[in-house]
């Protein structure tokens, strides 16, 4: 049996740390973050926080602090969690939690064992709260005590026929909780086997006393149940009128035990809360009635003052009635308050009246009041109030204000906000105050091509001179409420229009000289300036602006004519791509082809380029091509086909050679590659291309690598990205791409990064296109993807089951949030591990010389294959793997293609090609280097065999087969061994496909709470 006692703790920890635990427990400094698995963890607060891990089903304690190696005892953070465990009983709460070992004693097995004490506590009132406590129905004399041997876990002696044993009776968690709340305000004095319960103390133990059982005891000895009530007694106030003349009839009180320093009214045994003031007047009420009566008399000459001033606090008590006599005697004459407003000099007067029928009262001056006239002293005191609040200083004549900017507010939101308590009257000169005439502001927009700035503004206020717009403007930057106009006046600067011209200012980080003078925009327009132009009727848009907005967001109405040599081969889609391309060149903007892979985004380029070369004859400068190594050849064979007339050239070979093709090379296209752009990148510095292409735009997804800032040195006219994946990671890529596409679009990194997915979806949407398979191509074939899960031989089982539990120990015990990016590498590592003892144990283990599950299956389906006469694409990451299934395959006699990041870029055209024409029904595919730039529309069947951590590339994958010019339907069969990692990674790959369609139409990131689901068991 295991019981956390106080001799225990002193034990472990020794007296000094005890006595400072009980400290921090005191101070409510330690905080349980967590139980369960036979573990505690807690926080222990002081000058700093200190980490405490307690091991039950060990025995053991750690804690973060920097304990002497000589003090050979437990600390006092350790010290404090075992108190806090043991006061409130989260032992028996903790272990709850644990797994149910039966080899491990715990608290709740012994718990379970035990009788469970019934206690009844009682209250009584003998000018001060008592409350005593009995067992079983037999008083304790000792509260104190007992409370100090349960916690020790000691005997303690109720009566002669009863003791306490704590192996044998346990009490109710809200009976503990009462009784620790007692212990630690032990200040209350024990009298007679009764605690004396201070005003500190009842405010600590009333929530706790709402939870156990309870009676209150009356001075004669009779027990009612003890009930909590928050309610107001149930008090009543009638006034009446009679042969006795005006009277305050009374119900409820007589009966009531206040005592307002607990807060409380005692009602027939039920507490009722009630406020210190509203005691206090209870107390003096029940002073005033007679021992045989609940009537109070009032002379007639304050029956006017009563009913205004006591009838209104009487309300906060209880019920207020009045009998049908004295409601005609009250009915009196409505009040109307009116304030009269003036302007004098410089100054704003106000005067206030009430008036009550023909009567009309100064409320300013002394008080007149006779006793006779009864006035409504509760609206009149509410509007002085309000008038109070008001910026005005008051005199017995009235009011004034003598301070503009105050005056403007007053007249703006102050006369708005007294109108539902007075009615205003106001002199011309006042109305006239503030500025009314129409002088809307107003920002003419237009498109101009021609010149440097695309977008140009100008800005005119109707009847309001140039000089007097100045002021305005200036008083708007200086962030001024109003400004004075010349005729006196005084103009808002809150109104909508004016708000949207600092807005607009903002925006394009202009001043009022740049507006005044009108001003033009030369760089791509960032959607919060789209916005607002779109949505403020501050602006006046013209013809050229519209037909902009239009183009921008729907470029299928685009007029660009489609190049001689490529009519009648794009598609209609691709021709909106080509044209959307051709007007955001026009504007020289930068854009992202994010087409879904497989949709030509390869010809909509070169559309664009061989529009560009045959519209002007020659271009001035060529056109750059930069491309991952292995889409380089396939560039050059695309444009050769679709573009003979263009003059390409690829640049490549040994430095020299590059440099010399750079300097000599007449071509209108240049083709080169990521890798070649880093070394070369000095050599393009002093270059300006006319159009800039960067195919697989990912390449450069992160801003930080050499050859991000390769490409962003390069200078051209225009520059367009193209990637079915923009988003592969994380959203910081997207912005990396458009830094080099189009700067400024998306602002800079570090404000990026606190937007919210659909928040840079808006800002980036006007340069993006992006067209889905399933939208564009409805002649396309249907892709079917299936999953079959297969289960692991039994060698494959025991070695799996071996690295999973050497990995959870040696990588994953301790893992948080704080150590996981340090721990990334070795994490993965191992998790790859396990990744390929699914696909095939012989991948590392040396000696295996058992089976594989997976490939055993995958052989059955290449034999299926072969026989329905389908041809497959075989994907995966390990390319050890691919040559283990080379292997079998050619011991069954298939012959195949292998592609691998070691074959040479000629070869991967060369291969593509031969694979489409027929010659192999087989192709063996590494997933990184086989996922982009090959276009093997002759496969109808695709086949991952083992899983990737970001599923876009999988989706890469796939869209080799699944593409424009397939005619038949593709199979797509995701191999998974059951119950291993690569099932849950298959889980969490479906849930975490919401931010590429919230952005683009993908973030893949996988965290701690990520992790730990990969190696559930």
């Amino acid at each position: 049996m295991y019981r956390i006692t106080d001799r225990k703790i002193k034990d472990r920890c020794g007296d000094q740390s005890y006595k400072k635990g009980q400290e921090y427990v005191r101070r409510n400094r330690v905080s349980i973050l967590s139980m369960g698995d036979g573990h505690v963890s807690a926080t222990v607060k002081g000058d700093e926080d200190f980490s405490v891990m307690i091991d039950l089903s060990n025995d053991s304690a750690s804690c973060s602090c920097p304990k002497l190696a000589s003090f050979k005892k437990e600390c006092q953070h350790i010290a404090a969690v075992w108190l806090t465990m043991r006061d409130e009983a989260a032992a028996e709460e903790l272990i709850a939690l644990f797994n149910e070992d039966t080899s491990v004693p715990t608290v709740k097995s012994h718990f379970e064992t035990r009788e469970t004490l019934q206690l009844s506590w009682y209250i009584k009132y003998e000018e001060i709260l008592y409350l005593s406590l009995g067992i079983e129905g037999r008083p304790v004399h000792d509260i104190h005590g007992f409370t100090q041997a349960v916690k020790e876990g000691k005997c303690f002696r109720i009566s002669d026929d009863f003791d306490y044993l704590p192996s044998s009776h346990c009490l109710k968690h809200e009976d503990m909780k009462l009784l620790n709340c007692l212990e630690r305000g032990r200040e209350g004095n024990q009298k007679a086997g009764s605690l004396v319960v201070t005003v500190p103390i009842w405010r600590d133990i009333l929530p706790l006393l709402e939870a156990v059982k309870v009676f209150f005891e009356y001075a004669k000895g009779e027990r009612v149940e003890f009930i909590i009530n928050h309610e107001l007694p149930d008090i009543g106030f009638h006034f009446d009128q009679s042969d006795l003349g005006y009277t305050l009839h009374i119900r409820g009180v007589r009966d009531l035990e206040i005592i307002p320093s607990y807060g409380v009214a005692i009602d027939h045994g039920t507490f009722r809360a009630l406020s210190a003031q509203n005691g206090r007047k209870l107390i003096e009420m029940k002073k005033l009635l007679t021992s045989s009566s609940d009537v109070i008399r009032i002379p007639q000459t304050q029956i006017n003052l009563f009913v205004d001033k006591v009838a209104v606090g009487l309300k906060d008590l209880g019920e207020v009635t009045f009998s049908e006599t004295m409601m005609a005697l009250l009915s009196r004459t409505p009040l109307e308050v009116k304030l009269y407003l003036d302007r004098v000099g410089n100054r704003l007067l106000a005067g206030l009246e009430f008036q009550y029928g023909h009567l009309s009262i100064n409320p300013l001056a002394p008080d007149q009041e006779d006793g006779k006239f009864l006035r409504d002293r509760v609206r009149e005191q509410r509007i002085l109030e309000k008038i109070d609040e008001t910026p005005f200083t008051r005199t017995e004549e009235g009011l004034y204000l003598q301070n503009e900017e105050l005056e403007f507010d007053f007249l703006t939101y102050g006369v708005n906000d007294l109108k539902g308590y007075v009615n205003i009257f106001a002199t011309t000169a006042v109305r006239n105050r503030l500025y009314k005439r129409k002088a809307l502001p107003r920002l003419r927009v237009k498109v101009n091509k021609e010149r440097g700035n695309w977008l140009h503004f100008s800005f005119d206020m109707n009847g309001i001179p140039h000089k007097e717009i100045e002021g305005i403007l200036e008083a708007l930057e200086e962030k001024r409420t109003y400004y004075p106009m010349n005729d006196g006046s005084l103009l808002s600067l809150k109104s909508k229009e004016i708000r949207d011209i600092e807005k607009f200012l903002h925006t394009v980080q202009a001043d009022r000289h740049d507006l005044l003078n009108g001003m033009g925009i030369d760089a791509p327009p960032t959607t919060e300036l789209l916005d607002l132009v779109e949505d403020s009727d501050l602006y006046h848009r013209e013809e050229s602006y519209a037909t902009f907005i239009q183009g921008i967001h729907h470029p299928e109405t685009l007029d660009y004519p489609v190049p001689e040599d490529l009519k009648g081969v794009l598609m209609p889609y691709q021709e909106a791509g080509f044209a959307w391309l051709k007007y955001l060149a026009s504007f020289r903007f930068g854009g992202l082809l994010a087409d879904d892979m497989g949709l030509g985004k390869t010809l909509q380029a070169i559309a664009y380029i061989l529009s560009e070369k045959t519209g002007s004859n020659e271009l001035k400068s060529p056109i750059l091509v930069v491309c991952p190594s292995s889409l380089v050849h396939n560039w050059q064979k695309e444009v050769e086909k679709f573009a003979p007339v263009l003059r390409v050239q690829v640049i490549g070979g040994a430095p020299a050679t590059r440099k010399k093709l750079m300097l000599n090379t007449e071509a209108d296209i240049w083709i080169t590659s990521y890798p070649l752009i880093r070394m070369d990148h000095r050599l393009y510095e002093n270059m300006e291309f006319h159009t800039v292409f960067f195919d697989e735009a990912q390449a450069f997804k992160n801003p930080f690598t050499q050859t991000s800032r390769a490409v962003k040195k390069i200078r051209s006219q225009r520059s367009f990205a193209m990637t079915g994946t923009p988003i592969e990671n994380a959203l910081e890529e997207l912005w990396s791409i458009f830094h080099v596409i189009s700067p400024g679009v998306l602002g800079g990194i570090t404000d990026f990064s606190h937007l919210q997915p659909k928040e840079a979806s808006r800002k980036v949407r006007p340069f993006i296109l992006r067209r889905m398979k399933k939208d564009v191509l409805a002649q396309l074939p249907e892709k079917h993807e299936s999953v079959e899960m297969i289960d692991l031989l039994p060698e494959q089982k025991a070695l799996y089951a071996s690295y999973l539990a050497k990995l959870k120990h040696d990588e994953l015990k301790h893992l948080d949030r704080h150590t996981l990016d340090k721990n990334r590498i070795k994490i993965l590592s191992g998790l790859t591990r396990l990744r390929q003892l699914c696909c095939h144990p012989g991948l590392f283990v040396e000696g295996y010389r058992g089976g594989s599950a997976k490939l055993l299956h995958l052989l059955s389906l290449v034999k299926d294959a072969k026989a329905e006469g389908r041809r497959v694409l075989i994907f995966s990451q390990f390319t050890s793997m691919l040559k283990i299934i080379g292997g079998e395959l050619l011991k069954q006699g298939t012959p195949y293609f292998y592609l691998s990041g070691e074959t040479d870029p000629l070869e991967r055209v060369e291969l593509s090609r031969r694979f489409n024409e027929g010659e192999r029904d087989f192709f063996l595919i590494s997933l990184k280097a086989g996922g982009t730039g090959l276009n093997l529309q002759g496969a109808d069947t695709v086949i991952l065999y083992d899983t990737w951590w970001n599923p876009a590339v999988e989706n890469q994958a796939m869209d080799r087969a699944h593409r424009m010019g397939q005619t038949k339907e593709v199979q797509v069969i995701r191999l998974l061994s059951k119950g291993t990692i690569e099932a849950k990674m298959n889980e969490l790959q479906l849930k975490k496909k919401a931010l590429y369609h919230e952005v683009i139409d993908q973030d893949y990131r996988w965290s701690l709470e990520d992790l730990k689901i990969l190696v559930e068991e």
